[in-house]
């Protein structure tokens, strides 16, 4: 009994320690470096760093070891070590600076039309509503393209019974009005009270109300582009119908269709 408790005893005696302090060129302690003590290749023993750079190993069984000693933005650190039996091996490691080489990162995203207009045309004032946000404007029967931007800076409307807008103190009739590029000349109904642009076929409005380019004419007001809904081939219903207050409206899609001119037809009826 008295041999077999001395026998751990024993061995553990024979055991040695590693130790000592990991610092950078400029003499200052390396924290959380990471040394280990490999024997073909394979990690054996592994202690990492403190705040001052210390570091200590116990319990090493003796024989030969490959030193590696591993910090962020430091370069390893590598050297043969002999641990003799119950021997105590004291190291003063210095690491050299090493800059940490990364995969390269790639960031792809589409420009905005708003950057675009900031880097191409310097000065223009522009404004842009979609459909989703022409919903969300308060209007009196179906959303209204004209209407809604009487919410935009800028732009005024002189009367509640009238779709007619001024910006920038400007008269109506110095406001041009596109749709998909072409001018309209009468662009309301019912005596004025609503805009001729039924909301579901509108993909997206935008008022100009300065910094435009030359190519509108001697319109000097401003200039409100609206572009209609291209279309796409759908699955789901084909159309739409409405009956607001003050008429009727319907768009009809063609699920079959593949051909890139193809739009959705839609009108109002009053």
């Amino acid at each position: 009994m008295a041999l077999a408790l001395a026998t751990p005893v024993s061995v553990r005696a024979q055991l040695g320690t590693v130790q000592g302090s990991v610092h950078g060129s400029d003499g200052v302690g390396v924290y959380g470096a990471t040394v280990s003590l490999l024997r073909e290749g394979t990690r054996r023993f592994a202690a990492d760093t403190d705040r001052l750079g210390s570091f200590r190993i116990s319990d090493v069984l003796p024989g030969t070891y490959e030193l590696l000693v591993q910090a962020l933005g430091y370069a390893e650190h590598t050297q043969a070590l002999e641990v003799g039996f119950a021997a105590t091996v004291e190291l003063d490691i210095r690491l050299e600076p090493a800059a940490l080489r990364l995969e390269g990162l790639s960031v792809e995203a589409e420009r905005s039309r708003e950057r675009v207009r900031f880097e191409e045309i310097g000065g223009a004032t522009v404004r842009e509503l979609d459909l989703e946000e022409l919903r969300l404007v308060p209007a009196v029967g179906e959303p209204d393209p004209v209407r809604a931007i009487e919410v935009l800076p800028g732009v005024v409307s002189t009367s509640d019974f009238s779709a007619a807008f001024h910006v920038r103190g400007g008269s109506q009739d110095q406001n041009l009005i596109l749709l998909d590029g072409m001018p309209i000349y009468s662009p309301f109904h019912l005596g004025g009270l609503f805009s001729v642009f039924n909301a579901d076929m509108i993909d997206r409005v935008e008022l100009q109300s300065g910094g435009f380019a030359a190519e509108h004419g001697g319109r000097v007001s401003s200039v409100l582009d609206i572009e209609s809904d291209a279309g796409e081939r759908r699955t789901g219903p084909p159309g739409r119908s409405a009956s607001p207050a003050f008429g009727t409206a319907c768009r009809l899609v063609d699920p079959t269709s593949t051909s890139s001119s193809s739009r959705p037809s839609s009108s109002p009826i009053t």
